[in-house]
């Protein structure tokens, strides 16, 4: 039965997401299938489909060290997350809550994500926000650091999202620093880095 639920759900999942006004070529399935859904009136139908498909295959298949779901039921828009230190990096051990806004138009745009706690790292502003490719918006890069298809696409999920900023931690990219101390901290003075990961470990855990 478990496996005939995620059968289903992949299959409405990959078509939630596969959603875009520029693809034409859904309208007409929808049309036919969903004739009572205005296809642009009720677009937010599909953003909720979205997210809420999402919640069910983070619930049914959690992956490893990563928490996540709505804040509240009246707010199914921001998300909370908690996400471990990967394992083997200077942020082992920590538990760092972050939480996620996704927009209107999710998922033709990306949401915003924000650490709740203090990382030092190249890739997250010191306020928290997260600067990663996945979570920049569709097209090119006007700046060049970044290909489109590494950049933001309705068919991504939160999962993915999560993913990608646990790779993060574990592999910063200080090319495209967002925290420039931190970039310059991790190239030329690596323990200090670790150093001031580790702190920042033991105040994500309250020490």
């Amino acid at each position: 039965m478990d496996e005939i639920i995620k059968t289903i759900i992949d299959i409405f999942f990959s078509l939630s997401l596969s959603l875009s006004l520029k693809d034409a070529r859904a309208l007409p399935f929808l049309q036919e299938n969903f004739g009572g859904i205005d296809i642009f009136q009720d677009f937010f139908f599909f953003f909720s489909l979205s997210l809420s498909l999402s919640l069910v295959k983070l619930t049914l298949n959690p992956p490893e060290g990563i928490i996540a779901g709505p804040v509240s039921e009246e707010n199914f828009f921001e998300w909370e997350a908690l996400i471990m230190g990967p394992e083997g990096t200077c942020f082992e051990g920590g538990v760092f809550p972050a939480r996620l806004m996704f927009p209107p138009d999710y998922p033709l745009s990306p949401p915003k994500m924000k650490f709740n706690s203090e990382i030092f790292h190249p890739n997250i502003y010191v306020d928290g926000r997260v600067c990663i490719s996945i979570l920049h918006a569709p097209g090119d890069d006007p700046m060049g650091y970044e290909t489109s298809a590494e950049r933001w696409s309705p068919v991504q999920s939160v999962e993915k999202i999560l993913l990608s900023v646990v790779s993060m931690l574990a592999e910063p990219n200080d090319e495209s620093a967002a925290n420039v101390d931190a970039a310059k901290t991790w190239r030329e003075d690596r323990q200090r880095f670790n150093d001031i990961a580790r702190r920042t470990v033991e105040k994500s855990l309250g020490l």
